[in-house]
């Protein structure tokens, strides 16, 4: 882990955050890799909404784009490509 203080931190296989020893460095959001992680002087991080069987940004997306099933995500992020690249790179 990249924090230094412990306020990120692993519990099981996910990965927490204490918000009381957060210090706002911004190296938990140079260092996401999903891109989860924003700060605003303190660190916040996405939880999925803290454990509900689907996250409310998945429930409300008006154009289907988000997904916890990765491979029905990556299918969709492909054809799109390949749409693109067949229109010549335009959207």
């Amino acid at each position: 882990m990249v924090c230094s203080t412990g306020a990120l931190h692993k519990e099981g296989d996910k990965t927490a955050f204490d918000v009381d020893k957060c210090t706002g460095c911004g190296l938990c959001q140079l260092a996401c890799p999903f891109g989860v992680v924003w700060t605003d002087k303190i660190a916040h991080k996405c939880d999925l909404c803290s454990g509900q069987e689907m996250p409310t940004c998945v429930m409300t997306c008006p154009a289907n784009a988000l997904s916890l099933d990765f491979d029905l995500a990556s299918r969709r992020a492909r054809n799109r490509a390949a749409m693109l690249i067949a229109r010549g790179g335009r959207a």
